[in-house]
């Protein structure tokens, strides 16, 4: 099976020891390191780009509760809240 392609914000995320990533379409993305928000030196996704893989790793019943969002957060478990989930609006 293909490794989703939203899997390389997760990866950029363990190496910058990144508890969360912030996006939204069209702006730059931003990682939680040590409680602050730092901006990603990445370029600005559009929602035809993000939306996709974002949806990549979503349930049916995921994409119909969050498929309007505009903005996304993406936690990784190892540090987000216990219970919380890994994706959040």
């Amino acid at each position: 099976m293909d490794m989703a392609k939203i899997d390389a914000f997760f990866k950029v995320m363990a190496e910058q020891d990144a508890s969360t990533c912030i996006c939204q379409p069209g702006r730059s993305h931003c990682f939680r390191l040590q409680g602050s928000l730092k901006k990603v030196e990445y370029q600005p996704l559009m929602d035809e780009v993000l939306r996709p893989m974002l949806y990549e790793i979503l349930t049916e019943g995921q994409i119909d509760r969050f498929g309007g969002r505009t903005i996304w957060t993406l936690a990784t478990r190892r540090k987000a809240s216990p219970g919380s989930a890994p994706i959040t609006t």
